[in-house]
């Protein structure tokens, strides 16, 4: 038996399309301070009038001004998508059908968003919340975001941030949005109490004003004006084979630990003590001190009739040191490069629609409700000059938001070079 058949003996993995419905499971740990952060999930619900499909639902909300807005959208948010969602079972691949689909889903999504924030909009309350929220039905994960709550993803083969982090920081296509709405983009005085002026200069994250927001979108926040909207950036993926684990969390968590070295502390984990020890490590990591609400929810989605994902890292660790040691013990003999183990857990999501809810409105266009509360625009002028405004951005800033678009700080996110070398330790 040669090198080739060794290392090639039992890979860990079958590919292709599942058939079977995929097991989800979760954990969730919060630590309050100030008691804005608000999670929920819905866990193997089905539809009105569907045809059976189970949906698995999870939400971190991080509320700012106060906690009604947060708890307002875990009251409801079920309530009002569930009944927009699709009636039909998700498409096992990449096509047409699953292009369908999918863009019912951002249609729904996007209008229950929009009318969390009219519905909230009329009890004339002043707080506000970020929403990020991962909807799993069969082997299709959709999430969608306003706000800085971030969503990390984790294959085995890759780790990224799978949102898009409305901070205004950090963001520049939104920053050239609210540009082009005229709006004023400040941060603090040296006094805290208001806008420094101009983008230069001042203390803390860019913030835009009136209102003095650090993100671009949220639901909630009235006093903020009409360029703070409460649309979201809709990304949507198949999981692979093997399956996936997801962290969502508030910027609690982000402010202190950087996402891949976040994914890698808990790959050897069982799901359910995931989030504790992501919130134990995130306190240490800050001096055993929590600077503001910590809340986190680590979902894991896998095969029925397969292993856990720590079990699957584990193998893929153990086989990947293997190769290693046989290409060490053989590189006289066998000069050129042995091919990787096949099944080694290399797949990763394969994205079939990553879309900002501003495309959705857009070409929803008139059907908008005339009975707008919140800083919508409402039919008529107000909705043509708000779809002028959008094409002007677009045209204004056409470059294309990256998959890890949002934290450029060295307190969120790591070099190129180190991402790659915690990786290679994580699976060696």
């Amino acid at each position: 038996m040669g090198l080739q058949d060794i290392c090639l003996d039992r890979p860990i993995l079958d590919s292709g399309v599942q058939s079977s419905q995929p097991v989800v499971k979760h954990s969730i740990a919060q630590k309050q301070l100030k008691g804005e952060d608000v999670v929920f999930t819905h866990e193997d619900v089905s539809l009105p009038d569907g045809d059976g499909s189970l949906w698995n639902v999870f939400c971190v909300c991080d509320g700012h001004s106060g906690v009604e807005a947060a708890q307002f959208v875990e009251q409801r948010l079920w309530d009002v998508l569930s009944v927009k969602l699709p009636k039909t079972a998700p498409p096992s691949q990449k096509n047409d059908e699953s292009a369908r689909w999918g863009k019912s889903i951002q249609k729904a999504v996007t209008e229950t968003f929009i009318e969390l924030e009219r519905e909230f909009g009329q009890q004339l309350n002043g707080s506000g919340t970020t929403v990020t929220l991962l909807l799993v039905c069969g082997w299709v994960c959709t999430l969608a975001n306003v706000g800085d709550s971030d969503a990390v993803v984790d294959t085995i083969s890759e780790i990224d941030m799978i949102n898009v982090c409305h901070r205004l920081e950090d963001n520049t296509s939104e920053q050239n949005r609210f540009r082009a709405a005229g709006e004023e983009l400040s941060r603090l005085t040296a006094q805290l109490s208001g806008p420094f002026g101009g983008e230069e200069g001042g203390l803390g994250p860019l913030r835009c004003w009136p209102g003095g927001l650090a993100v671009s979108r949220s639901i909630g926040d009235s006093n903020a004006g009409e360029t703070v909207v409460p649309i979201p950036h809709i990304r949507q993926f198949f999981i692979p084979s093997h399956g996936l684990r997801m962290i969502l969390a508030s910027d609690g968590l982000w402010d202190v630990l950087k996402y891949t070295h976040a994914a890698m502390l808990i790959r050897r984990n069982s799901v359910c003590s995931c989030a504790d020890k992501l919130l134990t490590c995130a306190v240490y990591q800050n001096g055993w001190a929590f600077g503001d609400d910590t809340s986190v929810i680590v979902v894991e989605v896998t095969p029925s009739d397969g292993d856990s994902f720590e079990e699957v890292a584990r193998k893929v660790r153990k086989q990947k040191r293997k190769v290693t040691a046989l290409r060490r013990a053989f590189s006289c003999a066998f000069p050129t490069e042995v091919e990787p183990v096949e099944g080694l857990a290399k797949e990763k999501i394969s994205m079939f629609a990553d879309v900002d809810g501003m495309d959705v409105m857009n070409d929803l266009g008139q059907k908008a409700d005339s009975g707008h509360c919140g800083r919508l625009p409402a039919q008529g002028s107000d909705m043509e000059l708000f779809q002028r405004r959008l094409a002007e951005v677009k045209e204004a800033s056409p470059e294309e938001v990256s998959l890890n678009a949002g934290r450029k700080n060295d307190l969120r996110r790591l070099s190129q070079d180190s991402d790659e070398v915690l990786l290679s330790q994580a699976t060696a």
